[in-house]
């Protein structure tokens, strides 16, 4: 089986939507996966890896925008395998929460740094539909 990310946001619950590959079958399955398991560090971080991205690609200033949390990254694959990227920020700002969208950034466009953070994002967020959370302190310390 193979799986195509397109599109993650974190929050209050994981959205994961992706398309899932059987090859045996030839067969594809276009899936939603909503959790409220916390998701592993390394997910969390590969997410927090594009605020500059964002910050930069939408013009933000940073002083301000260095607080800013991403909201959602979507992911779009060309039928040559490149990927481009849309992401979605937002930031408390004077007491209001605001967002702004980068604009759709062209696989031609794509850095290899920002192509690096992609390929990691893809494999943490895999990790996540593989089934792999955060395991809460509470159940550790269970009796």
């Amino acid at each position: 089986m193979s799986i195509q990310i397109e599109k993650i946001k974190l929050g209050a619950e994981t959205i994961i939507h992706y398309e899932s590959f059987d090859l045996d079958t030839n067969t594809t399955k276009t899936v939603k996966l909503v959790s409220k398991d916390k998701p592993l560090l390394a997910l969390e971080k590969a997410f927090d890896a594009f605020l500059d991205d964002a910050i930069l690609f939408c013009g933000l200033d940073s002083d301000v925008w260095n607080n800013g949390k991403v909201g959602a990254i979507s992911l779009k694959h060309t039928d040559d395998g490149e990927i481009g990227v849309t992401i979605s920020v937002q930031c408390e700002i004077g007491g209001s929460v605001v967002c702004a969208n980068a604009p759709y950034i062209r696989p031609d466009c794509v850095s290899a740094k920002l192509e690096g953070k992609i390929d990691v994002l893809i494999g943490a967020s895999t990790q996540f539909i593989e089934g792999e959370r955060a395991v809460k302190q509470m159940e550790l310390l269970a009796p």
